[in-house]
């Protein structure tokens, strides 16, 4: 099982800030024929499907069978118009050498009226290089939607300095036990209970203005 998935969804506190933002955006906006743009493990579809009708997911290479669309995320020419009512695309912006031409391209797949969930970093260490080109603001966020086309619901931060140093304690230290089942177990519930939510704590309490997200998270519709 991979560090982070599963029943350790808690492994750091960026995770556990990060798939919040994205089960909120889920509970709040998904709905009727959902694509996941940059679908990796597909590890939101059964929170999609609990208020979707379908689930399906694109990525430029599959990392694990069923995924429905196999294409660039900044073209989708295999994705047919106008087809669905909700578009996911949760940390995968920052991985697009054309950001702008992927959210073009997101819109040009929605519905009218249909909704863009989004998730990108702020604060994040190098990460899947080369493939690691961009870093958001909420502005920046909001005006990249807006470019598309795309009329912007909400941009909400998520995480703090304390998530984004905390993350890198945990990735370190489990990391480093991962290979030993019964140690990593017993390091796992330290890290939780002793890095994860205090870290958390700590962020809700000192950084009130969110100058340090760790990331931001938007819904925008297709206008009608």
């Amino acid at each position: 099982m991979a560090l982070g998935a599963g029943k350790y969804a808690e492994f750091s506190p960026l995770q556990v800030a990060r798939c919040r933002e994205s089960a909120r955006l889920i509970e709040a906006y998904a709905r009727g024929r959902v694509l996941d743009v940059g679908c990796g493990h597909m590890i939101f579809r059964s929170a999609v499907l609990a208020h979707a009708v379908s689930y399906e997911g694109l990525d430029v290479a599959p990392r694990v069978g069923g995924v429905h669309f196999i294409d660039d995320a900044c073209e989708m020419r295999s994705v047919p118009s106008s087809a669905f009512d909700t578009v996911l695309c949760f940390e995968v912006l920052e991985h697009l050498a054309a950001p702008e031409r992927a959210l073009a391209a997101i819109a040009a797949v929605l519905r009218p009226g249909g909704t863009l969930l989004v998730t990108v970093p702020h604060l994040s260490r190098l990460h899947e290089e080369p493939h690691d080109f961009f870093r958001y603001t909420g502005y920046g966020l909001r005006a990249l939607a807006e470019r598309a086309g795309l009329e912007v619901l909400e941009v909400r931060p998520y995480g703090g300095l304390a998530t984004f140093l905390g993350h890198q304690v945990s990735t370190g230290l489990l990391g480093s036990l991962w290979s030993v089942r019964v140690v990593r177990e017993v390091a796992y519930q330290v890290n939780r209970i002793a890095l994860v939510y205090p870290a958390l704590w700590v962020d809700r309490l000192v950084d009130r203005q969110h100058l340090f997200a760790t990331g931001y998270a938007l819904a925008a519709r297709r206008p009608l």
